[in-house]
C-alpha cells in the first residue's frame, strides 16, 4: 500500500507530497479501467499512468506481486501456513476454506480482472486478489482468487463471475478449489471437490492434538479487525502492474508487445517467467 511505499523510500513528508497527489489522480482516473475492451486502449491508459509515476520518480518499486482487496476479517493465514510447514498437517480451519480460482490468458486481462474485483459486489464481502504465479510446482500464470467460507458461497460467487467475465469479453476458466495449492500437493485427496461440493478428505481427529501443541509453543494471534482495502486502483497497484508486465514479457505474452519499448524493471520476475515458460 501507499504507506509501505513511503516507508520503503524513506519519505518523511506525507502531507502535500507529489506521491500523494499522483496516488489521488490514479484513484480518480482508473476506476473504470476494467471496462476498456480494446487492448490498445487499455495499454495506453496503463502507459499514461506509468508516465505519471516515472515523471515523479523512476525508482519507485514494490516488493509485492499481488493486488489484494481484503475485507475486515483476518483469516490468520500466516498461522495456518506456519503450522503446515512446521508439522506437515493441514489446519482444521482450512478444511472449510474454499476459493474460486479464475485463470486468464493475458496480462491485460489480469489488469481487467483486478479492476473488476474492485467493483463487483457479492452477497458477502469476500476477500479477493489477482496475482502472477511464482510458486514452484504450481501450474498457471495469471490468476484471480476469491476466498469463501463454504462451497455454496463459492458456487454463487462463481456463477456471478461467469456472467461478468462473459460480458467483459475476458477469456477465462473458473473452478472451485479447496484451500491452498500447497496442501493438495502434500495430501492429494484434500483438494478433490465434486461439482456438488462433496469433499474426499475430512479432517483427521488426531491432528487436533498436534494443532493444540503447536499453538501452545507458537501462538500466532489473528487480528481482531483489519482495515479493508480501498475499492479502486492506487499508485502501489500500478507498481505491481509494472511487475506483471515484466512477467508477461518473460512469458512471451503477445499483449506485452504493447509495452515493448519500456525497460525491464524487475529482472528477477522477468527471468522467473522465462524459466516458467520452459517448465510448463
Amino acid at each position: 500500500n501507499l504507506s509501505e511505499i513511503l516507508k520503503e523510500h524513506e519519505i518523511k513528508d506525507k502531507n502535500n507530497n507529489p506521491i500523494i497527489l499522483v496516488d489521488n489522480k490514479i484513484k480518480s482516473e482508473t476506476e473504470k479501467i476494467h471496462l476498456l475492451k480494446s487492448n490498445r486502449e487499455l495499454a495506453l491508459t496503463i502507459r499514461k499512468t506509468f508516465k505519471e509515476i516515472h515523471n515523479l520518480n523512476k525508482n519507485l518499486y514494490t516488493k509485492n506481486s499481488q493486488i489484494f482487496k481484503r475485507n475486515q476479517i483476518d483469516l490468520n493465514c500466516k498461522r495456518h501456513m506456519t503450522l503446515f510447514e512446521d508439522r506437515k498437517i493441514i489446519p482444521e480451519f482450512c478444511f472449510g476454506c474454499f476459493k474460486v480460482q479464475i485463470k486468464v490468458e493475458t496480462v491485460l486481462d489480469l489488469v481487467r480482472l483486478a479492476g473488476l474485483f474492485y467493483k463487483i459486489k457479492f452477497e458477502t464481502d469476500n476477500s479477493r486478489k489477482c496475482l502472477i504465479e511464482m510458486r514452484d510446482n504450481v501450474k498457471g500464470t495469471y490468476k484471480g482468487l476469491v476466498y469463501c467460507r463454504e462451497f455454496s458461497q463459492a458456487a454463487k460467487v462463481k456463477e456471478k463471475l461467469d456472467i461478468y467475465l462473459t460480458d467483459l469479453q475476458i477469456k477465462s476458466s473458473l473452478e472451485i478449489k479447496r484451500g491452498c495449492s500447497e496442501f493438495a500437493l502434500s495430501h492429494s485427496n484434500y483438494g478433490k471437490v465434486s461439482d456438488l461440493g462433496q469433499t474426499e478428505m475430512q479432517y483427521p481427529r488426531n491432528w487436533k492434538l498436534i494443532e493444540d501443541d503447536f499453538d501452545k509453543k507458537l501462538d500466532i494471534k489473528k487480528a481482531n479487525f483489519l482495515i479493508p482495502s480501498l475499492e479502486k486502483f492506487c499508485l502501489s497497484d500500478f507498481l505491481i502492474i509494472e511487475k506483471w508486465i515484466d512477467y508477461a514479457k518473460g512469458l512471451g505474452d503477445p499483449t506485452s508487445d504493447l509495452f515493448s519499448d519500456l525497460p525491464i524493471k524487475y529482472e528477477g520476475t522477468f527471468r522467473a517467467a522465462e524459466a516458467r515458460k520452459l517448465e510448463f
